[in-house]
């Protein structure tokens, strides 16, 4: 994967920008199958911001860094992920043709994890 030119040099404030923005609105739809990535607007990016006076230029280009990053994951990397029954059997198939004799680390999680 190359990096998009557009965003490669940008100033600690935009990213700022992003990470406030990820995290404040999420990075995602909640319950929403298939799982969707959210999109943002400029308008919520603006009020977002008020108190932090970003430009409407850094603003516009946040908004199309955060589509164009949603639109890159759903469209590129989520149909190469697995479910859970084909993890399950391509672990299987691995184990069984290799045969490793090391330890093999375990999900210790004690609670059924929400999907």
């Amino acid at each position: 994967m190359q990096p998009n030119l557009q965003f490669l040099h940008q100033t600690n404030d935009f990213w700022a920008l992003i990470r406030l923005a990820s995290e404040s609105f999420g990075y995602s739809l909640r319950n929403k199958k298939p799982l969707r990535l959210r999109r943002f607007t400029p308008n919520e990016l603006r009020d977002l911001s008020t108190k932090l006076n970003f430009k409407e230029n850094k603003i516009a280009l946040a908004v199309k860094y955060l589509n164009f990053r949603a639109n890159l994951l759903e469209q590129n990397v989520f149909p190469l992920l697995m479910d859970r029954p084909e993890a399950k059997k391509t672990f299987e198939t691995l184990i069984k043709n290799h045969k490793p004799t090391s330890h093999l680390p375990f999900n210790k999680q004690k609670k059924k994890k929400d999907t």
